[in-house]
């Protein structure tokens, strides 16, 4: 599949995005959260890739939105023409990051700030170049986060952690924001991509279907009540006892050796 806005490769059972508008540090507008869309349109129907990569190119993650389309293109709408190109494309990309049924996986490899933080945040783990920052930067341009972050940053890193950054529009270091939660594992700036990939493929050959009602079971429970979740898993877990893979693991962990996933 080729793109004008970004790199998409597939390796083995695992995919790549790659944002690639280098001359705007990798700035997010329509035209590329299009495509980003079309690839989890593509990836929901693939019966191959199990995980997927997403970075930015030349040390950057990205800088955030376009701020040339806001000014000079966004900002000349009426509020209900611009809830509706929100909507469209950035809420949407938002949103099928999170529903795609296997992990999702942000390398982030440089600055990652305002919208392009707010999609690492969709993402299910997150893991930073040394070099990299990180930041809820909308504030700045009197805006406030809109593709989850008011939603997802204080589940993740806790209320107080989450208002300091979005109210004041601050950056943190990679360092910081492991310390604090918000990213898994941070790594020499030449070991990210090949970390990443590493644990993407691990992901990929394990055992993919309880992966999968694993995910849909985190992403209810940001929802749900406790009860409600319990059910959820108890019902789930029935399902999961019948699954070939869940036979093959318990047999495998009592023969002490490495499971054979198949996905089924």
């Amino acid at each position: 599949m080729e793109f004008a806005n970004i790199k998409f490769e597939e390796i083995d059972k695992v995919a790549r995005v790659t944002l690639n508008r280098p001359e705007v540090r990798n700035a997010l507008n329509p035209a590329l959260l299009t495509e980003m869309i079309q690839v989890v349109e593509y990836l929901l129907q693939s019966k191959k890739i199990k995980a997927l990569i997403i970075t930015g190119t030349q040390n950057v993650f990205s800088g955030g939105g376009d701020l040339d389309m806001l000014e000079g293109d966004l900002c000349q709408k009426s509020s209900p023409e611009i809830y509706e190109v929100l909507k469209a494309y950035y809420g949407k990309a938002a949103l099928a990051l999170r529903t795609l049924p296997f992990p999702v996986i942000a390398a982030i490899n440089g600055p990652a700030v305002g919208a392009a933080f707010d999609l690492c945040l969709n993402c299910d783990i997150r893991l930073a170049a040394r070099s990299a920052i990180l930041g809820s930067i909308w504030v700045r341009i009197c805006t406030i986060p809109a593709l989850g972050g008011m939603y997802l940053l204080p589940r993740i890193v806790g209320y107080g952690r989450a208002a300091e950054m979005i109210f004041t529009g601050d950056t943190i270091s990679a360092e910081e924001a492991y310390r604090i939660g918000l990213v898994n594992h941070v790594y020499d700036d030449d070991k990210l991509a090949e970390e990443a990939l590493r644990l993407a493929s691990r992901l990929a050959g394990g055992a993919t279907g309880a992966i999968a009602i694993a995910k849909n079971g985190l992403n209810r429970g940001l929802d749900g009540t406790f009860a409600g979740e319990v059910d959820y898993a108890v019902y789930m877990q029935s399902l999961c006892l019948k699954m070939d893979d869940c036979a093959e693991g318990i047999k495998a962990f009592k023969e002490r050796r490495k499971p054979n996933f198949t996905g089924k």
